[in-house]
């Protein structure tokens, strides 16, 4: 686990930010696009992955 420097997991961290970034724009676009069932789905699968990824 030395092996691992703060910059390179800062840049282990950008795909996770742009992720979440790109993910809540496509929830503001979807939201009265989607049945609520479908978007509550969406929307705790996308809080799953950035979740898990930036742990």
């Amino acid at each position: 686990m030395k092996d691992f420097s703060v910059a390179m997991a800062l840049v282990d961290c950008i795909p996770v930010i742009l992720f979440s970034v790109g993910a809540v724009l496509l929830q503001r676009d979807l939201y009265n696009k989607m049945s609520k069932g479908a978007f509550a789905l969406f929307s705790a699968g996308t809080i799953n992955i950035s979740i898990k990824s930036s742990l």
